[in-house]
C-alpha cells in the first residue's frame, strides 16, 4: 500500500501545509489519523479498529497493529481512488503501531515500516518552541485548533508558566532530534521548518511546495493558499502578557533566539 507520512510535533503548521496538500487534485490528506478524539469519523484510524477487532479480537495484540494500518489505508484508498494518501502523524502517535518489547528510543515501526518500503515521509518542524508553545494555549483557550478566516478568535494574549515553557523548549528539542535521528539519510525525505513556510503573501512558500511536490512525486500545487490562519499576533510581545519574566528567564541561554 503507498502512502506517504507528515511527521510533526503539535502547533508545527500542520493544518496549513495539510490543507495545501488536500487541494492537489492528486493527493488526499487524511489528518490524524490517531488522534484519540476522533473515534467515530471514518477517517479515524481507531475507529477502523474497533470495528476489526469485533470481527476478530485477536487483532487488538500489539503486533497486529501495522497489518489493521494496512487495511485501514486500503479502506481509505477506495474512498479516495487515484490518490496518495497523506497520513498525520504526530510525534506522540509515532508509537500507535508498534509491537511488543520496543526499545524507548528504538525507531517506531511506522517509521521502520516506511523507510522499509521507500514511503515518502514529510517532517516538518517548528524550532521556534516559544512560538509552538503560545500557540497552544491560545488554542486552548479558545477552544479552536485550526482557525478558518471567518472565526473569530476572541483570546490573543495569555501569562505564559516559564517552567511548563522551559521544559516544552527542552523536550521539543529532544525530540526534533531524536526524529531526525530516525530519519537520517533516508532519500525520500523532505524537511523543512514552520519559520520558512510560508511566504510574506500567506502562502506556502513555493520551495516548500515544490519540494513536498517533487518528494510526492507529484505534478506542482497550482493553489498554495492555507484554508487556516494563525491565531496568535506575529510578535510575541503581543501573544506574552509576561513578556519581561520570559525575556529574563531565556537571556544568556541558547534558546534566547527564539524571543527575537
Amino acid at each position: 500500500m503507498k502512502y506517504a507520512l507528515l511527521i510533526a510535533r503539535q502547533r508545527s503548521g500542520t493544518g496549513a501545509l495539510g490543507s495545501v496538500i488536500d487541494k492537489h487534485p492528486n493527493l488526499k490528506y487524511l489528518g490524524e489519523v490517531f488522534h484519540p478524539s476522533n473515534v467515530g469519523q471514518d477517517s479515524n484510524f481507531f475507529t477502523f479498529l474497533k470495528q476489526e477487532v469485533a470481527k476478530d479480537p485477536a487483532l487488538a495484540l500489539p503486533d497486529e497493529q501495522y497489518g489493521v494500518f494496512e487495511a485501514f489505508l486500503e479502506a481509505q484508498a477506495k474512498r479516495h481512488p487515484g490518490k496518495l494518501l497523506v497520513v498525520d502523524v504526530k510525534y506522540r502517535s509515532l508509537h500507535q503501531l508498534d509491537g511488543g518489547w520496543r526499545g524507548l528510543v528504538q525507531r517506531p515501526t511506522i517509521v521502520q515500516e516506511a523507510i522499509s518500503r521507500n514511503i515518502p515521509i514529510l517532517h516538518l518542524t517548528r524550532r521556534n518552541a516559544v512560538q509552538s508553545f503560545v500557540s497552544g494555549r491560545l488554542a486552548e483557550a479558545n477552544k479552536v485548533w485550526h482557525a478558518r478566516e471567518d472565526e473569530k478568535i476572541d483570546v490573543t494574549s495569555t501569562v505564559v508558566n516559564v517552567r511548563q515553557l522551559s521544559n516544552y523548549i527542552v523536550n521539543t528539542e529532544r525530540e526534533i532530534k531524536l526524529v531526525e535521528t530516525w530519519t537520517a539519510k533516508y532519500p525520500h525525505l523532505a524537511m523543512f521548518d514552520y519559520a520558512k513556510m510560508m511566504d510574506d503573501d500567506g502562502l506556502v512558500a513555493k520551495d516548500v511546495a515544490d519540494n513536498v511536490s517533487k518528494t510526492l512525486n507529484v505534478g506542482a500545487f497550482s493553489d498554495r493558499a492555507p484554508s487556516f490562519i494563525k491565531q496568535a499576533p506575529a510578535e510575541l510581545t503581543e501573544s506574552i502578557e509576561n513578556i519581561d519574566l520570559v525575556q529574563e528567564a531565556l537571556e544568556g541561554t541558547e534558546y534566547n533566539w527564539m524571543l527575537k
